[in-house]
């Protein structure tokens, strides 16, 4: 009997638990990004998934949400090697490197991301700096977009969530 009662108690609990509304967090416009790449037709191989693409960085920039210029993509460092399979999506595998304007640090960005390569791909991105102004981003979960630009642009914007 004992058994039962606790059943009868714990199973309302249980479905309140699982019938609770999901709620999304908020998120910031942590920076927009452009980058000049090289030709993407240029370096390509053909590979059992697709085309992997060799892409270099040739110089862009990082903005705040406000649009002054945070950070300066290093040339010749990083650059994407993803693939686009038959159907026109792009795996992105991308590495840049930034300069920030007013400390002189740098960033390490990593991307991962998969879309259209006519739409706007979504990334994941994770950073590595010491810059004391923007250690906190090495722990932020973050989400980009992408988007072509002008021949031979690409740019973006990157969100972080709180919880």
């Amino acid at each position: 009997m004992r058994v039962f009662n606790l059943i009868t108690f714990i199973a309302p609990l249980c479905a309140s638990a699982i019938a609770a509304k999901k709620v999304l967090p908020g998120y910031k416009h942590l920076y927009s990004w452009s980058l000049e790449i090289s030709e993407i037709t240029a370096n390509t191989i053909q590979g059992p998934l697709g085309t992997r693409i060799g892409v270099a960085i040739l110089g862009g920039n990082m903005t705040s949400p406000k649009g002054q210029l945070i950070a300066k993509a290093v040339p010749g460092l990083g650059g994407d090697t993803g693939i686009i399979d038959k159907d026109g999506t792009v795996l992105i595998d991308a590495r840049v490197y930034y300069q920030f304007i007013d400390d002189k640090k740098y960033a390490y960005v990593v991307s991962g991301g998969v879309g259209s390569i006519g739409g706007a791909p979504i990334d994941s991105i994770r950073i590595e700096t010491d810059s004391p102004s923007r250690s906190a981003w090495n722990s932020y979960f973050i989400v980009g977009n992408v988007s072509v630009g002008a021949t031979g642009f690409l740019q973006g914007d990157a969100f972080t969530f709180s919880g």
